[in-house]
């Protein structure tokens, strides 16, 4: 029998299965922890523990998984003494502080999947203990620890296996965080919610505890709070001050230090250092325009306006739904002071391709046609600034919101206001990147002007073309513009009951009706708007001469 085949024969025995698993805890020296997936220039290792009450000769142990079998060294490892094999245990040490205690030993370790495998701890033929894992994307980087309980100075160990969570990773020399202690009050993270930011302590340890002081250092702000008494397995929450996550006048990354004073069996899970985006004062960076039905080659977006006095970097920052789904911006997007971002869907869609500070989301960005939460957030999820995209919300006068975007008629309103809200007017339909269309001063009366007001009717001339500008004092209306004969008569439609801005512009190539270049001569083109609020008419018309 070849040892691949002994392999697969001794794991059928022992009953093996997809997950974390163990033969037993009762032999003399166990697996404890695994780190498969280690980060860059950390080598893997296997840490085994002497569990008996003997001292243990590893001389004629081996580790093996289903593509062979290595010799461990000839250690002597005392009564609850811990054994770490690594390929490099040198490079182990740099990445990881291991007490004088721990034996550490350079062994050529079989190479360790980082999805499943299957390891097994052997004396000469016999199988003492085993473990098979099963590794999720998520949990990639993370140690798997077996767990435990401590009575009395000693580990009682079990057969279950979790992936550890430590702060660094792993707790490889060290006590399991799966192992739970007698007296343990932890800190189990800082985690934010749209509106706060909030630490969390529970007591994990096997028997209730007494009141501590809970001590956070936010840049150079103190701030602290009692808990407890907490029994065991009690989780507390503490809501930091609004001056944490309030707004300030820049955005900035701030460093937050939270220590559980006092002292427990397990002193290391008792500090916790993390970062948070302080958002900017309310109404500095918001959300400015948003499309939600985009035609064929188009895509989703939000705008973002920076009305801060920095340019502020969107890396990372989110596009949260009321569906709970988080879109992260996938760098870089840095937006400059009064500029505008763009958080798209496609970056090759042809109007993303005009716009010059945008990013892609993942997942991709996909707003609900007919009503969402739209709420720009921070990394951690600290709330910026919110509205909602109501297709309601578009003018009454718009005939189809597809492709039309929901601009604010000024950047400084309050986004969760309806009527902050209208359809954009430019011909585009949409202006990602660049001021919204309705917010144009209107001119007190209406000026229609063609630049050149001279064209050539020959194809190859450089000005065959024609720019048609308007200025109305309408913030959004209905139009027509007509380009006439010197007789009267219609030779082109330029543009028809089009939804427009106070300003904008239409290109005339000298094209009729009927697809022919019109002949020389001078042409009228005249605007008839309908003010789409109070039914107000306005005209006006200017002069365009076609030359040889």
């Amino acid at each position: 029998m070849n040892r691949i085949t002994s392999f697969c024969h001794t794991i059928a025995c022992v009953g093996l299965i997809a997950g974390f698993c163990a033969v037993g805890t009762r032999a003399q020296v166990i697996i404890t922890e695994v780190q498969p997936v280690p980060a860059a220039g950390e080598p893997e290792w296997i840490e085994l523990v002497n569990a008996s009450a003997a001292h243990v000769a590893l001389r004629s142990w081996q580790v093996c998984d289903p593509r062979g079998c290595v010799q461990l060294p000839d250690v002597m490892v005392r009564p609850g003494g811990m054994c770490v094999l690594t390929r490099d245990s040198i490079a182990l040490r740099e990445q990881r502080y291991i007490s004088d205690n721990v034996i550490v030993r350079t062994v050529a370790l079989p190479s360790l999947n980082n999805t499943t495998d299957t390891l097994l701890l052997m004396k000469g033929a016999s199988v003492v203990d085993s473990l098979g894992y099963d590794v999720r994307s998520s949990d990639r980087g993370r140690s798997i620890e077996r767990c435990g309980v401590e009575r009395g100075g000693s580990v009682l160990w079990e057969a279950r296996w979790t992936v550890s969570t430590a702060f660094d990773s792993a707790t490889c020399g060290g006590i399991n965080t799966a192992v739970v202690s007698e007296q343990d009050y932890r800190l189990r993270g800082v985690r934010t919610t749209r509106e706060r930011v909030i630490v969390v302590v529970a007591n994990d340890g096997t028997r209730s505890g007494g009141q501590r002081r809970v001590r956070c250092v936010v840049d150079d702000d103190v701030f602290d709070t009692v808990i407890g008494p907490l029994r065991a397995g009690d989780v507390v929450e503490w809501n930091l001050p609004d001056a944490v996550s309030g707004g300030r006048a820049r955005v900035q990354s701030r460093q937050i230090t939270v220590q559980v004073e006092g002292s427990d069996d397990r002193p290391e899970n008792d500090l916790l250092r993390a970062r948070i985006t302080s958002p900017p004062i309310a109404g500095t960076l918001m959300i400015n325009e948003v499309l939600a039905q985009p035609r064929s080659a188009e895509c989703d977006f939000v705008e973002v306006w920076n009305g801060t006095e920095d340019d502020v970097d969107l890396a990372d920052w989110i596009i949260e739904t009321a569906r709970g789904v988080q879109y992260r911006c996938v760098p870089p997007l840095t937006i400059p002071v009064g500029g505008f971002g763009v958080l798209c869907a496609n970056l090759s869609s042809p109007p993303m391709q005009r716009v010059e500070h945008r990013a892609r989301t993942s997942p991709t960005l996909s707003i609900t046609q007919e009503r969402e939460l739209v709420v720009l957030c921070t990394p951690e999820g600290l709330r910026v600034d919110s509205m909602w995209y109501d297709r309601a919300y578009h003018h009454p006068r718009l005939a189809t919101p597809e492709g039309v975007s929901l601009e604010k008629r000024d950047a400084r309103m309050r986004s969760e206001h309806a009527a902050a809200w209208t359809s954009c007017a430019a011909l585009e339909r949409a202006t990602p990147g660049v001021p919204n269309s309705i917010v144009q001063q209107p001119a007190s009366i209406a000026t229609l002007v063609a630049e050149p007001h001279v064209m050539s009717s020959d194809p190859m001339h450089p000005r065959c073309t024609t720019r048609i500008s308007w200025s109305i004092p309408f913030q959004q209306a209905r139009a027509r513009i007509d380009v006439l004969d010197e007789a009267g008569y219609l030779r082109q439609t330029l543009c028809n009951s089009c939804f427009i801005a106070a300003e904008g512009s239409i290109a005339w190539d000298g094209i009729d009706t009927g697809g022919r270049r019109v002949e020389p001569g001078p042409y009228v083109v005249t605007i008839l708007a309908v003010d789409a609020d109070t039914s107000d008419v306005i005209r006006g018309r200017c002069l365009v001469v076609v030359a040889e």
